[in-house]
């Protein structure tokens, strides 16, 4: 007994190096690369007003609190806020994620090949992406750890850990939250079907106990910030009631349909949008078909990666390209990797798996590499942002350029697309929609009008391109009173290279 707590805490110290030695590669590899005017801007601009002393969601449009606090909370003692230093907190996360992953798929085998952690590393740093969504990665993984823990030893404790859990992944995004929650209703009915006992009313309360102490950082701050919790009401009213969804979506690309259509990598990502629900009801009868005799200690891996990966679906389908399929990924890798194990397969089936999983995911991942797709979309240009020394695209130079002449006079916007611009003036966001993709109500519309009058911004850059190629989803469609405020109020100019780029400034 001695020497298997021996070897499991070896092994978990190897997988955490083997977990930050990775992650270290990737930084040194993807830290100068990456246009960072958009996602990542949206991340970065975030952080940069919490250490300024904003409040997400109530002063800036953002996600959940969580992330941002993380962030600021490593960064406050450096002095720092500079896109590097993000970069090297998004790559303390993704070894945490590593880890967990690494650690997780370790525990599925029944014996101890350290080898094999190494394989399986490759595999789930290959997913690793986009960087800016490491934290929603991790938190994926963490879910899965929680469950897995409470399957295996079903007592308070366990409960209360995994309850840790779903309330710290709903910090990080009310989405994440939801999903936890989901996975809990599942694993619980898996303990319920066992009917061994541990499904009961302490474990329940000590679970619930867990969820509000993880969930802690946005109940003070509800506590603490004035008008930060109307501004969440009004957040989830608006994802709930107006906009009734979470995301922009895009075609399925099913094999038959035309979105699966092009190149190579294409066709993998419609192969992988078929295994995935497929993969999900294969597991789901396997599981009811072995629950009622109970679920045993090898076994509990497979179940918990099918609880998760159950919720974890949305984010893939509810914008279905590379980029959302990636932030899915952990539950069913780690379903994969567990399934030998729960079907009493031989070990080797294991290094097979993980070697085909590594195999089929390099023409839908590797392009999502920060450096990759950078390299593949235009040609680089080296630049200082902030004592940074980065390579962004040709067109990211273009704007920041002009953003830099317009800057001597005052504040700078962008809009769509482009809430990284003010993270990288270090400037205050004149509106509280750093990043206005979705359509909005004229109501709203009023109160970024009222502050843009109060604010007085010395130019305004608005990108006239159609996300997804809809001209619904352009700003003058989405935002048309904005937009006219602008044509009426502002004077027009030329953006010298910039298609679909217009530039307003106010009237000499």
């Amino acid at each position: 007994m001695l020497q298997a707590d021996a070897g499991r805490r070896r092994n978990v110290l190897i997988a955490a190096l083997l977990a930050v030695i990775v992650a270290a590669v990737l930084y040194r590899i993807n830290r100068a690369f990456g246009d960072f005017l958009a996602d990542e801007g949206y991340l970065w601009y975030g952080v940069q007003r919490v250490l300024s002393g904003e409040v997400p969601v109530r002063d800036f449009m953002s996600y959940e609190v969580g992330r941002y606090y993380f962030s600021g909370l490593l960064l406050y003692p450096f002095g720092t806020d500079g896109l590097l230093a993000l970069r090297a907190v998004l790559a303390m996360v993704a070894a945490i994620s590593l880890g967990i992953s690494i650690g997780l798929s370790g525990a599925a085998t029944r014996e101890s090949r350290v080898w094999w952690m190494i394989p399986v590393a490759l595999l789930f740093a290959e997913w690793l992406v986009p960087r800016h969504k490491v934290f929603d990665i991790a938190i994926s993984a963490l879910l899965v750890l929680g469950v897995y823990r409470m399957l295996r030893k079903p007592g308070k404790d366990r409960f209360f850990q995994f309850g840790l859990i779903v309330g710290v992944a709903a910090t990080i995004g009310q989405n994440h939250g939801a999903y936890g929650l989901v996975a809990a209703v599942l694993a619980f009915a898996c303990l319920w079907a066992e009917r061994s006992g541990a499904l009961s009313i302490p474990s329940l309360l000590a679970w619930g106990l867990g969820v509000i102490i993880g969930y802690l950082p946005v109940l003070l701050t509800a506590l603490i910030a004035h008008g930060f919790v109307q501004a969440e009401i009004s957040a989830l009213h608006y994802i709930l009631f107006e906009y009734k969804g979470t995301n922009l979506p895009l075609p399925i690309p099913w094999p038959w349909t035309h979105a699966a259509h092009g190149s190579f990598a294409r066709v993998m990502l419609s192969l992988f949008f078929v295994a995935l629900p497929i993969s999900l009801v294969l597991a789901f009868i396997a599981i009811v078909r072995r629950v009622r005799r109970g679920i045993q200690g090898h076994e509990a891996l497979f179940v918990a990666a099918f609880t998760v990966a159950v919720p974890y679906a949305n984010v893939a389908f509810s914008r279905a390209d590379p980029a959302h399929l990636a932030q899915a990924m952990v539950p069913y890798l780690l379903l994969a990797i567990a399934m030998p194990a729960f079907f009493g397969l031989r070990s080797r089936w294991q290094p097979l798996i993980v070697s085909g999983l590594i195999l089929v995911s390099l023409p839908v991942a590797l392009p999502l590499q920060p450096r990759m797709a950078l390299s593949r979309s235009a040609r680089l240009v080296p630049m200082n942002v902030q004592g940074d020394r980065v390579m962004v695209s040709q067109p990211t130079h273009a704007l920041l350029e002009v953003a830099m002449q317009e800057y001597v006079n005052g504040t700078v916007l962008a809009v769509p697309y482009f809430p990284g611009l003010m993270a990288a003036l270090h400037e205050k966001s004149p509106i509280w929609g750093i990043y206005p993709l979705f359509p909005r109500k004229p109501v709203f519309e009023e109160k970024e009008i009222a502050r843009l009058r109060a604010a007085k911004p010395a130019a305004i850059l608005v990108s006239r391109a159609a996300l997804d190629r809809r001209k619904a989803l352009t700003y003058p469609m989405t935002h048309p009173e904005i937009y006219r405020f602008l044509q009426q109020q502002y004077t027009k100019k030329p953006v010298p290279g910039r298609m679909g780029m217009e530039l307003y400034v106010p009237p000499r």
